[in-house]
């Protein structure tokens, strides 16, 4: 079997944070179905990485991030070298409004922690 994709440390947290967060509000099957579509939607992607759900980071070409319900997951495309197809950096949710703030000003979100992430899963 063939490994998809793999969590960096902060990325497994902000999953952790998403599923316990949705298991106090909706309870453990809608934490668990949540979990699974943003694993469905990542190894779909991982098996095709020119799906047309991938968004460009524009201010760091080498990350990409999709949509998965409420949350935006950012990735970059793994090694040649590594096993896995793509590694996903982080998790944030939709109300911080990246997309339309701060990547419309240049401002990046979270930029340490993406690039701190970056250098981990080299």
């Amino acid at each position: 079997m063939t490994l998809l994709y793999s969590f960096h440390p902060l990325a497994d947290r902000k999953q952790d944070e998403i599923w316990f967060y949705t298991y106090e509000k909706w309870g453990i099957d809608q934490a668990d179905k949540y979990i699974d579509q943003m694993h469905a939607a990542l190894s779909k992607i991982a098996l095709d990485t020119k799906h047309p759900s991938i968004r460009v980071l524009p201010s760091m070409p080498s990350m990409f991030f999709i949509r998965v319900n409420k949350h935006y997951v950012f990735f970059k495309l793994a090694a040649e070298a590594l096993p896995e197809k793509i590694q996903v950096l982080t998790i944030l949710h939709e109300s911080m409004d990246i997309i339309h703030w701060r990547l419309g000003h240049n401002a990046v979100l979270e930029i340490p922690l993406l690039q701190e992430a970056d250098h981990c899963l080299l």
